[in-house]
């Protein structure tokens, strides 16, 4: 339909043109599918086709492999002599489809590329990635600003930024291209004073962008627009930004049908439809047209892909707008000054660039707590901007929208009535709150996940926690804590006593101290009360072999209920507890069979959760685990089934 409406608005002739050449690339792109290899020994020659990340690349020889090893300083485009053992398993590893995975012993490069932007694109990344290379958040984001490099960008900052619509802002779209090509014109400004060269020179740069960001999809919208825009004036046809926005849309969905299914290039056409759509002058003075038109541009493009958010995450941030108006100008200047710096390498301007990247991270932290909308809200609030339209409604639609914001800003979670224990749905692993009515929090372990985690605290309204319990160092139960010294306040942190805490605890354990949080072992054999928890500090009993065995082990209790939080113990730990008879008991290892029966009969009370996640590779719960439990009397709850399972510890 977009490009309909560029030839309608164009003219037939420079359409056509375009047309046939988003025609013969698709036809040129359109090959049989490539026979899969047998598993086994294999040597491929190909080319590299993704920077490396985690020790993994993706290299195309026909078919494209997904390719583990000795690949650190290899650069897209470099032509590689691969050899390992391949595994056959086809699946997706960014937006390439691979046929396996080839976990390589030898990798040799044999020559660069020999494409002059790729390798001047590769050249843009690396200077980049070497002043920008710190392991800082803000570095990352920065990264995400020049070349949309958000790999070094920790997870849970990356989901604060989609929740506070900010995400956009590291997907390198239109004002990137603008500033990028400003800068390569003054740079090829004796190249560039005719109207063709200029043309030229301009499309040599934007190949040249195209490939310094890994040709993102929200890129090859924002370049192809571009592209239109020099190459048709020059061929005899005006076009506005809707025609080159319609005539780039159709000329890539013919050469890369496969766009269509990627939401970073959905978000990107929506949001530049909507800018288009909201980009109204305003009235008034010059700071007033500013603030008028940049809101109207932000709900523009917020309503546009509304759709498409709800679609693909099931909510869509109702102060997007708010967000955006503040961030976006922030962002700009952390761009420029971040492209200045890189240019440069001067600390100093390093320094200074990292102000506004750490603002917009601090603005996307807060405002990832804020309303998210439902599909149902999502729709009243859409009902109540469309009454804008009618003169006599619009203060009932401010009234509607403010009561909106400050019911989702103001009216968050509340501290329960009574003590509680929650038994928090982070997939395959453990993650349990203890809440009272004063606000008292005590968090054991995080799950897999630090998104996941992060969200589920969102969910609940936790803010500070008391006390934090790392019950071992298995990466289900403590992966999901990583980074939370940065970002909540922590009263104290308990961990087992374990020679070997495992790499993620230990650094959990580091991050800690370096931020004054008193980090200890958990006071085994000792009672401690944390709000109105009482909390018995059962296990290790000793040291033992597994780290399983180890965990540490609470008995917690309000009044005459309580809770048995059992990390991972095995049979062995399990007999050399002292005998209880909790109310609730988190069966130990997600209801691995690796429990004895016998105690798990005699432990549990009237309830027991098993913290697990749908259809996991290890089985768990064991069967014969569940049977037991069921014939003990225990009511058994599955957080893969029921979600958060939350009890009342009042009675």
């Amino acid at each position: 339909m977009l490009l309909v409406a560029g030839v309608w608005r164009v003219g037939t002739v420079p359409v056509a043109v375009a047309v046939a050449a988003g025609l013969l690339a698709g036809v040129a792109s359109a090959r049989p599918p490539t026979p899969v290899p047998a598993a086994g020994r294999l040597v491929v020659e190909g080319r590299v086709g993704t920077d490396p990340v985690a020790g993994r690349v993706v290299v195309r020889a026909g078919a494209a492999f997904s390719v583990t090893g000795p690949v650190e300083g290899l650069a897209v485009g470099d032509t590689v002599r691969v050899a390992g053992s391949f595994r056959p398993r086809p699946h997706r590893v960014g937006r390439t489809a691979v046929v396996g995975e080839l976990a390589a012993v030898e990798v040799i490069r044999l020559r660069g590329s020999g494409d002059p932007a790729l390798w001047i694109g590769n050249l843009v990344r690396r200077r980049v990635g070497a002043v920008f290379g710190g392991g800082r958040d803000d570095d990352a984001l920065l990264r995400g600003f020049l070349v949309g490099d958000t790999t070094g960008l920790d997870p849970v900052s990356h989901d604060e930024l989609r929740r506070a619509g900010l995400v956009h802002l590291v997907a390198v779209s239109g004002s990137n291209v603008a500033l990028f090509l400003t800068g390569w014109w003054i740079v090829t400004y004796p190249l560039a004073v005719r109207p063709r060269t200029r043309a030229v020179v301009g499309l040599v740069g934007l190949a040249v962008f195209a490939a310094a960001t890994r040709w993102e999809p929200s890129v090859l919208r924002a370049s192809t627009m571009a592209a239109v825009v020099l190459v048709f004036p020059v061929l005899g046809a005006v076009v506005d930004a809707w025609a080159a926005l319609g005539i780039a849309v159709g000329i890539l969905v013919l050469a890369a049908p496969d766009l269509t299914g990627s939401v970073g290039f959905q978000l990107s056409v929506a949001a530049t439809a909507g800018v288009l759509a909201g980009a109204v002058p305003g009235s008034g003075g010059p700071v007033r047209r500013w603030v008028v038109a940049a809101l109207r541009t932000s709900l523009a493009a917020q309503v546009a892909v509304a759709p498409i958010l709800l679609w693909r995450f099931g909510t869509v941030p109702l102060l997007a707008p708010v967000a955006n108006l503040v961030a976006v100008p922030v962002a700009a200047v952390g761009t420029v000054l971040g492209a200045l710096a890189a240019l440069g390498g001067f600390p100093p301007l390093v320094a200074v660039a990292r102000v506004p990247a750490r603002l917009v991270l601090e603005l996307a932290s807060a405002a990832a707590s804020w309303p998210q909308l439902d599909p149902v809200q999502a729709a009243g609030v859409g009902i109540l901007l469309l009454a804008w339209r009618i003169p006599g409604c619009r203060p009932l639609v401010v009234g509607g929208l403010v009561g909106l914001a400050v019911v989702g800003l103001l009216g968050g979670p509340a501290p329960p009535p009574v003590p509680e224990v929650v038994f928090l749905d982070v997939g395959q692993g453990d993650a349990v709150l203890l809440v009272d009515p004063e606000g008292t929090v005590v968090a054991v372990d995080g799950g897999a996940d630090p998104v996941r985690w992060h969200r589920a605290l969102l969910r609940r309204g936790i803010g500070r926690i008391d006390l934090l319990v790392a019950t071992h160092g298995d990466l289900d139960h403590v992966g999901g804590l990583a980074g939370v010294f940065g970002r909540r306040e922590i009263g104290r942190l308990w961990y087992p006593e374990h020679p070997e805490l495992g790499p993620t605890l230990e650094a959990l354990v580091a991050d800690a101290r370096a931020l004054g949080v008193a980090a200890e072992p958990a006071p085994v054999g000792a009672t401690v009360r944390v709000g109105r928890f009482r909390i018995e500090v059962l296990g290790p009993r000793r040291r033992y072999r597994s780290q399983n065995d180890g965990s540490v082990v609470l008995l917690v209790s309000v009044e005459e209920t309580s809770v048995l939080l059992a990390g991972d113990v095995e049979a062995v730990a399990q007999r050399e507890l002292p005998p209880v008879h909790p109310d609730v008991l988190l069966v130990p290892h997600h209801g691995a069979e690796t429990s004895d029966l016998e105690w798990l009969a005699a432990t549990v009370g009237r309830r027991a959760v098993i913290s697990v996640g749908a259809e996991n590779p290890y089985g768990h719960p064991g069967p014969e685990v569940v049977a037991r439990l069921l014939d003990a009397g225990a009511a058994v709850s599955l957080t893969s089934r029921d979600g958060d399972v939350a009890f009342a510890l009042d009675s």
